[in-house]
Protein backbone atom coordinates (compact mmCIF):
# COMPACT_ATOMS: atom_id res chain seq x y z
CA UNK A 1 0.00 0.00 0.00
CA UNK A 2 1.17 3.30 -1.33
CA UNK A 3 2.07 5.59 1.85
CA UNK A 4 -0.37 9.13 1.38
CA UNK A 5 1.81 12.36 0.79
CA UNK A 6 2.77 14.79 3.33
CA UNK A 7 2.02 18.45 2.58
CA UNK A 8 3.39 21.17 4.23
CA UNK A 9 0.66 23.62 6.26
CA UNK A 10 0.53 25.79 2.60
CA UNK A 11 -0.25 22.54 0.49
CA UNK A 12 3.11 21.48 -0.77
CA UNK A 13 3.55 18.39 -1.27
CA UNK A 14 6.96 17.89 0.87
CA UNK A 15 7.88 14.52 0.60
CA UNK A 16 8.67 11.69 2.91
CA UNK A 17 11.60 10.83 4.38
CA UNK A 18 12.15 14.55 4.79
CA UNK A 19 15.16 15.91 2.77
CA UNK A 20 15.37 19.20 3.43
CA UNK A 21 17.19 19.04 7.34
CA UNK A 22 20.86 18.68 7.40
CA UNK A 23 21.19 17.62 11.45
CA UNK A 24 24.87 17.90 10.24
CA UNK A 25 25.21 21.72 10.82
CA UNK A 26 23.04 21.80 14.22
CA UNK A 27 25.45 23.47 17.21
CA UNK A 28 25.02 21.96 20.33
CA UNK A 29 22.03 22.58 22.02
CA UNK A 30 20.39 23.07 19.17
CA UNK A 31 16.74 21.60 18.09
CA UNK A 32 13.77 21.80 16.18
CA UNK A 33 9.95 22.25 17.27
CA UNK A 34 7.20 20.37 14.90
CA UNK A 35 3.90 21.16 14.33
CA UNK A 36 2.06 17.86 12.66
CA UNK A 37 -1.76 17.11 11.79
CA UNK A 38 -3.62 13.71 11.33
CA UNK A 39 -6.64 13.83 10.76
CA UNK A 40 -8.33 16.04 13.26
CA UNK A 41 -5.47 15.93 15.56
CA UNK A 42 -2.58 17.99 15.85
CA UNK A 43 0.91 17.39 17.90
CA UNK A 44 3.00 19.92 18.85
CA UNK A 45 6.43 18.67 20.18
CA UNK A 46 10.42 19.58 19.89
CA UNK A 47 13.41 17.04 18.83
CA UNK A 48 16.71 17.10 18.04
CA UNK A 49 16.14 14.33 15.00
CA UNK A 50 13.49 15.58 13.23
CA UNK A 51 13.64 12.98 10.25
CA UNK A 52 13.53 10.44 13.52
CA UNK A 53 10.83 11.74 15.40
CA UNK A 54 8.05 12.14 12.68
CA UNK A 55 9.06 9.40 11.44
CA UNK A 56 8.06 7.03 14.50
CA UNK A 57 5.22 9.52 14.63
CA UNK A 58 3.90 8.58 10.96
CA UNK A 59 4.19 4.80 11.65
CA UNK A 60 2.13 5.21 15.20
CA UNK A 61 -0.53 7.76 13.72
CA UNK A 62 -2.13 5.06 11.29
CA UNK A 63 -4.37 3.23 13.54
CA UNK A 64 -5.23 6.30 16.12
CA UNK A 65 -5.77 9.52 14.24
CA UNK A 66 -5.13 8.41 10.65
CA UNK A 67 -2.38 9.30 8.52
CA UNK A 68 -0.06 12.61 9.04
CA UNK A 69 -0.97 14.55 6.19
CA UNK A 70 0.37 18.29 7.29
CA UNK A 71 4.14 18.87 9.03
CA UNK A 72 5.76 22.14 10.20
CA UNK A 73 9.33 22.06 11.53
CA UNK A 74 11.21 25.27 12.89
CA UNK A 75 14.80 26.04 11.45
CA UNK A 76 17.34 24.51 14.34
CA UNK A 77 17.48 26.98 17.48
CA UNK A 78 18.48 26.88 21.14
CA UNK A 79 16.13 25.70 24.19
CA UNK A 80 13.42 24.03 21.51
CA UNK A 81 11.82 22.29 24.95
CA UNK A 82 11.26 25.43 26.64
CA UNK A 83 10.26 26.89 23.35
CA UNK A 84 7.80 23.54 22.64
CA UNK A 85 6.15 24.62 26.51
CA UNK A 86 5.85 28.26 25.98
CA UNK A 87 3.46 27.57 22.65
CA UNK A 88 1.75 25.07 23.85
CA UNK A 89 0.86 26.58 27.32
CA UNK A 90 0.18 30.33 27.61
CA UNK A 91 1.47 32.68 29.85
CA UNK A 92 4.90 32.21 29.20
CA UNK A 93 8.15 34.69 28.12
CA UNK A 94 9.16 34.70 24.72
CA UNK A 95 11.52 36.63 22.46
CA UNK A 96 9.82 37.32 19.01
CA UNK A 97 10.62 38.71 15.91
CA UNK A 98 8.42 40.69 13.82
CA UNK A 99 8.82 41.03 9.71
CA UNK A 100 9.95 38.82 7.30
CA UNK A 101 13.54 38.21 9.03
CA UNK A 102 14.63 37.63 12.43
CA UNK A 103 17.25 40.60 13.06
CA UNK A 104 18.14 42.37 16.04
CA UNK A 105 17.75 40.90 19.80
CA UNK A 106 13.71 40.67 19.27
CA UNK A 107 11.03 41.85 21.61
CA UNK A 108 9.98 39.78 24.18
CA UNK A 109 6.85 39.28 25.71
CA UNK A 110 3.90 36.65 27.48
CA UNK A 111 1.79 34.37 25.01
CA UNK A 112 -1.71 34.99 25.26
CA UNK A 113 -2.65 32.13 23.44
CA UNK A 114 -1.68 28.51 22.98
CA UNK A 115 0.15 27.66 19.50
CA UNK A 116 -2.40 26.99 16.52
CA UNK A 117 -2.84 27.38 12.63
CA UNK A 118 -3.65 30.55 11.29
CA UNK A 119 -5.95 29.88 7.76
CA UNK A 120 -5.20 26.39 8.48
CA UNK A 121 -1.38 26.52 7.44
CA UNK A 122 1.05 28.80 9.42
CA UNK A 123 1.31 27.85 13.41
CA UNK A 124 1.39 31.27 15.45
CA UNK A 125 0.75 32.29 19.19
CA UNK A 126 -0.41 36.12 20.36
CA UNK A 127 1.52 37.62 22.12
CA UNK A 128 1.38 40.25 24.94
CA UNK A 129 2.74 43.65 23.25
CA UNK A 130 2.43 42.61 19.77
CA UNK A 131 -0.26 43.83 17.20
CA UNK A 132 -0.79 40.40 15.45
CA UNK A 133 -0.20 37.16 15.92
CA UNK A 134 3.49 36.18 15.58
CA UNK A 135 4.81 33.12 13.09
CA UNK A 136 6.06 30.31 15.06
CA UNK A 137 9.66 30.59 12.96
CA UNK A 138 10.23 34.01 14.78
CA UNK A 139 9.49 32.77 18.49
CA UNK A 140 11.73 31.25 21.55
CA UNK A 141 11.70 30.77 24.87
CA UNK A 142 13.85 33.12 26.74
CA UNK A 143 16.20 31.11 28.69
CA UNK A 144 14.83 29.84 32.70
CA UNK A 145 11.55 30.13 31.20
CA UNK A 146 8.89 26.99 31.23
Amino acid sequence: MQEPPIFDFNGTDIGFPLPFFNVNNQRAGEGFLYILAFGDMVKIGQTTKPRNRIAEHRRSSIDRQGPLHRAWISPPHLRPRETERAVVGFGKTVRYWVGVVREGDGLTGETRTHAHLLGGHTPVVWITGAASCIALTHVEAVGGEA
